[in-house]
């Protein structure tokens, strides 16, 4: 499966191979549930755990891309 963050109108759609599957109003939000999608569908059948220091780390590397 391929996830993308794509602008939608004025928010950020999640799109699972190519079928817009959810809608978020911030671009960060959007991106972080892709990367859970990702980590969940790479593992089926198995429990994935999204720690808050995975999440600290994504959110950090987000704000320096940004800033690139």
């Amino acid at each position: 499966m391929k996830y993308q963050v794509r602008p939608v109108v004025c928010d950020y759609g999640v799109f699972e191979d190519g079928e817009l599957k959810l809608i978020c109003n911030s671009h960060l939000n959007a991106l972080l549930i892709k990367d859970i999608m990702e980590v969940d569908a790479s593992m089926p059948n198995k429990t994935t755990i999204y720690n808050r220091e995975c999440y600290d780390r994504f959110v950090n590397k987000e704000k320096t891309d940004e800033r690139d």
